[in-house]
């Protein structure tokens, strides 16, 4: 999956936004040389295949949990 830098938007908060971390993003993106100079609008990899961070993975699943309980009588 990519995501688009957006103006305001800086690797650490991308990272938690993901439930990564910015060394895993980096390894995610050799084109990325300095973490702390990133653009809007570059386009950087945040999970590789159906990998996710695991926090996004935990939030999805315990999101999709809750609406099968209440959406379901």
């Amino acid at each position: 999956m990519y995501y688009i830098i957006r103006p305001g938007d800086s690797l650490h908060s991308i990272a938690n936004k993901y439930g990564t971390t910015i060394s895993k993003l980096m390894a995610l993106n050799p084109q990325i040389s300095n973490p702390h100079h990133i653009h809007p609008g570059e386009r950087i990899r945040v999970s590789y295949g159906n990998q996710w961070g695991s926090e996004y993975a935990r939030r999805s699943k315990s999101s999709s949990k809750w609406s099968d309980k209440h959406h379901h009588r």
